[in-house]
Parts: C-alpha cells; sequence; structure tokens
C-alpha cells in the first residue's frame, strides 16, 4: 500500500522497503528512493526511548535536504527537536501504512 507524504514542500510516496534490513521506502516525484528505518528495531514514539533517539540524531539531521535520518526522525520517530511528539502508542510499519501524512 502505497501513502504519500509532504516533508520539505516535496511529495513522497510512502511504502514497504524492499532493501534487506529496512522498513519503508520514499520515493520522491523524480524517482529517487530513499530506504530507511531498521526493520529489527521497533519504534516508540513519545517515550524515553523516542527522545533519546530524537536527542542523538538532530545533529546529524539536514533540515534542507530529504535523506534517510530526516525521514526517520519525521515519519518513524515523530521528532520535533530533541523530543518525540507522537501521541499514538502503537508502533511500526503497519500504523505508518496505515496512516495519512501531510506536513502543514
Amino acid at each position: 500500500m502505497k501513502k504519500y507524504v509532504k516533508i520539505l514542500g516535496k511529495k513522497l510516496i510512502i511504502e514497504k522497503s524492499n532493501r534487506k534490513g529496512k522498513q519503508l521506502k520514499a520515493t520522491t516525484q523524480s524517482g529517487k528512493e530513499f530506504h530507511f528505518g531498521d526493520k529489527n528495531m521497533p519504534e516508540f514514539p513519545s517515550t524515553k526511548r523516542g527522545d533519546n533517539y530524537c536527542n542523538r540524531t538532530i545533529s546529524l539531521n539536514n533540515i534542507k535536504e530529504i535523506n534517510p535520518n530526516t525521514l526517520s526522525r519525521k515519519i518513524l520517530w515523530k521528532c520535533e527537536g530533541k523530543e518525540s511528539k507522537d501521541t499514538f502508542k502503537e508502533a511500526g510499519v503497519k500504523k505508518i501504512l496505515k496512516e495519512e501524512f501531510y506536513e502543514q
């Protein structure tokens, strides 16, 4: 199942990744693909673990371009700065593929 998300003003298609060890794949309108999310590591947004991930990866985050870190932070972990802000406790790819993504 494909979902669409708008991040940094770019529309992306989000679907399950076909790359070994990755959860999701984002494809830009120009066809560039980004595989992200470790298949063996569940996400727990809005928890201490989520906050630790957001804090640890903020220095890697280039907010001006799409990259696997930006996608993991925005889509999987719901990072806002150094904190994970997801209001849902259910984690994983099934939840992500059910949601509608639109960043305002």
